[in-house]
């Protein structure tokens, strides 16, 4: 059979291509949309969160923010120092509310503090479920407290990210003005000016109380659970937008699949480099695909010629595990422990059972010193095998 070098080539130059276009497609992709934390994500264990989602939507949490300034006096500084600094051309007073009362769904507004001594307020708006605007909301909102005879010292658009605006396509020319006055807070985006750092933070460090310290502990858990659940739905719009891109779509397929490939490739790469390197094991590595991809080393007969002392390398998609056991053991005491002992290993495993003992490196972070570690612990075997009592 005649073999076409020439189209080999080109093949392969093809596939070359291919890859080095997914691997540019993998580096502005994750500039475009950022990296998606794929860790096991714990939820909190919250007494919110136990109920249905239904008990913690906008109003839930205007009835919270509401009790806390209503019933902690002290808090109202905190708060009036979050809204601050969320906007420099905003400087609200707190001496225009020594005598300040809080309201929640006053005229439909979900927070009013207003000091009806010396006429200034300030209104909330809640949108942390990013509900949509009615028709001119905060202008009437705005009309409705001017009709009370109060001067708007500023408006609070509250939102998971703070990122939310109010629709103003229904509002004069001249309610336009009112943007002026508005800040746009968010509930939990990391910078110390969010809601949990600047307001709750502080108040939960004034706590009077096991019940007060544990009231916001619960709520700004709830808070973080919310903002990461918003998080991964605003990056999965991102990555549907980019995956309208039918070459961009045909890369990240590409991916999947060398990625779910990628696996089997390890386990090769471990059989192939330590096939005829797999000294004092007698049998070389066999490799198997069930219940999960792994290479097995078996039988050191200087040691123990009865027993299947086994040294296993299970590949795993974000781990590797180096497994020191023997196979159905007929022997009763623990040899492996004694076996880890004579070379020195015993603080590097961890122990499953009897005869039974893991050490674990991540991957690709601690792949190269997955190999080093198994050529170490095959050399200190093949050193001492003649030395350890069964």
């Amino acid at each position: 059979m005649e073999i076409n070098f020439d189209i080999l080539k080109d093949i392969t130059i093809l596939l070359n291509n291919h890859l080095n276009g997914c691997m540019r497609f993998i580096n502005s992709f994750s500039t475009k949309v950022g990296n998606r934390i794929v860790d096991a994500y714990i939820e909190p264990y919250n007494i919110i969160l136990a109920a249905s989602d239904i008990y913690y939507r906008e109003k839930y949490h205007s009835y919270i923010i509401y009790y806390i300034l209503k019933n902690r006096s002290k808090t109202l500084k905190y708060f009036i120092n979050y809204i601050n600094s969320q906007k420099n051309i905003l400087n609200i007073d707190i001496n225009n509310y020594l005598n300040a009362e809080i309201k929640c769904e006053e005229n439909n507004i979900d927070i009013l503090i207003k000091d009806l001594v010396s006429k200034h307020c300030i209104i909330v708006e809640n949108k942390i479920n990013n509900a949509r605007d009615m028709d001119r909301q905060l202008p009437r909102y705005y009309d409705e407290v001017k009709k009370q005879g109060l001067t708007v010292d500023g408006i609070l658009y509250f939102s998971l990210d703070g990122l939310k605006t109010p629709d103003t396509e229904s509002w004069s020319s001249k309610e336009l003005e009112i943007k002026k006055l508005i800040v746009y807070g968010a509930a939990s985006n990391n910078p110390k000016n969010d809601f949990i750092n600047n307001f709750l933070l502080p108040c939960k460090k004034e706590s009077e109380s096991e019940q007060e310290f544990s009231f916001y502990c619960q709520f700004i858990d709830l808070l973080k659970h919310l903002r990461r659940k918003h998080m991964d739905y605003e990056l999965m719009k991102k990555f549907y937008n980019e995956m309208l891109n039918t070459e961009q779509f045909s890369s990240a397929l590409s991916i999947r699949e060398m990625l779910n490939d990628l696996i089997e490739f390890r386990r090769d790469r471990i059989f192939n480099d330590f096939l005829y390197n797999h000294k004092p094991f007698e049998k070389p590595p066999a490799r198997y695909s069930s219940p999960c991809l792994l290479i097995d080393f078996e039988t050191i007969r200087e040691i123990n010629p009865k027993e299947r002392i086994k040294i296993s390398v299970l590949c795993k998609e974000k781990e590797t595990t180096v497994q020191f056991w023997i196979q159905d053991p007929e022997i009763g005491h623990d040899l492996i422990q004694t076996i880890l002992v004579k070379i020195g290993e015993e603080g590097e495993f961890i122990k499953e059972k009897q005869n039974d003992y893991k050490k674990i490196f991540k991957f690709p972070d601690e792949d190269a010193a997955m190999y080093k570690y198994l050529k170490k612990i095959f050399s200190l075997l093949d050193k001492y095998k003649s030395d350890i009592s069964v």
